[in-house]
């Protein structure tokens, strides 16, 4: 699951997907630390999304599990 990077708070499933979402980032519930999805490890998760239905629905599923956060905006990809 992720964590901040700052303070190390384990966030929750929905505001993993909520921070998925926003271009803009989202603050640490705890420090008020800004943190975006990190893409450098989720790049080849992204590409299997497109080989079967069935595998879109488990990275859909394991999606908070699978992301890193970080206190800087990336540009994906």
């Amino acid at each position: 699951m992720a964590h901040c990077t700052n303070c190390n708070h384990k966030w929750k499933k929905r505001r993993v997907w909520q921070l998925g979402f926003s271009k803009k980032g989202k603050e640490c519930p705890v420090c008020r630390t800004k943190q975006f999805i990190s893409f450098e490890n989720t790049r080849p998760l992204i590409g299997l999304g497109y080989i079967s239905a069935t595998v879109a629905i488990l990275f859909i599923l394991l999606f908070p599990f699978l992301v890193e956060l970080t206190e800087k905006e990336e540009k994906p990809f």
